[in-house]
C-alpha cells in the first residue's frame, strides 16, 4: 500500500509544480485585486473571512478551532480534487485557489486586528505547546502540494480518478487533520486580540493573583 501511494505521488510531481506556480502567481494577482474592496471576488471572501472564519478562531475551544480549520481546508481541496477530472476546469481552479489566498492575505494583514498572535509567552509550558502546534502544521504546505498534484496529475500523469481520491484520503486528510489540530494548539497558546482568547483562555491558565 504505501508503495503504491508513493508511486501515485511520485507520478505527479510534474503536476505539484505546476499547481504550486499556479497558486503563487494567482496568489500575487490575488494581493492585487485585494486593492479593489469593491469587487465581488474580494467582498466574498472578506465576509467569509471577518463572519466565519476569524470569529471561530477566536473561540476559546480548541476542539472548535481545529474543527474550523480541518473542515474549511479539507473541503477547498475536495473541491480541488473534484475539478480535477476536467483538466481546463481544475486549472481554473487551482489559480483562483491562489488569488483567494492573496485576498485572504491582503484583507488579514490591512486589518492586523482581525487575528493577532502574540508568540512573546514567556511561560515555558505555553512556549512548548507553541512550537508543537507549529510543528504539526508544517504538515500543511507538502497536504496542499500533493493534493494539487493529485488535482491536475488526473489528467497529465494520468493517474485513474480512484487513485486521486485514494491517496487523498490515506495521505492528505490525516495530514490536514493533524496540520488543524497544530494550528489551533498555537493559536490558543498565543494571544488573539479582540476575541475571547486576548486576555485569557481555557488553553492557558491564568496567571496567579498577586497578595
Amino acid at each position: 500500500m504505501i508503495v503504491q501511494l508513493w508511486n501515485v505521488l511520485s507520478a505527479c510531481w510534474v503536476s505539484m509544480l505546476l499547481g504550486t506556480g499556479l497558486v503563487l502567481v494567482g496568489t500575487y494577482a490575488g494581493w492585487g485585486v485585494g486593492h479593489y474592496r469593491s469587487f465581488v471576488g474580494v467582498r466574498l471572501v472578506s465576509w467569509w473571512l471577518t463572519h466565519v472564519i476569524v470569529p471561530l478562531l477566536r473561540s476559546p475551544s480548541w476542539w472548535r478551532r481545529a474543527a474550523t480549520i480541518f473542515i474549511n481546508n479539507t473541503c477547498v481541496l475536495s473541491v480541488l480534487l473534484a475539478a480535477g477530472a476536467l483538466y481546463g476546469v481544475a486549472l481554473l481552479c487551482v489559480a483562483g485557489l491562489g488569488v483567494s489566498l492573496g485576498i485572504a492575505l491582503k484583507r488579514l494583514i490591512e486589518d492586523a486586528d482581525e487575528l493577532v498572535v502574540s508568540l512573546s509567552e514567556r511561560d515555558p509550558w505555553v512556549r512548548r505547546r507553541m512550537r508543537v502546534g507549529i510543528a504539526l502544521n508544517m504538515l500543511e504546505p507538502p497536504a496542499i502540494v500533493a493534493t494539487l498534484g493529485l488535482c491536475l496529475g488526473q489528467r497529465a500523469a494520468p493517474i485513474s480518478w480512484l487513485q486521486a481520491w485514494q491517496t487523498y484520503a490515506i495521505v492528505v486528510v490525516p495530514a490536514m487533520l493533524l496540520a488543524a489540530c497544530g494550528e489551533a494548539l498555537w493559536l490558543g497558546s498565543g494571544r488573539l486580540a479582540g476575541g475571547p482568547l486576548g486576555s485569557q483562555s481555557p488553553d492557558v491558565p491564568p496567571p496567579p493573583m498577586e497578595s
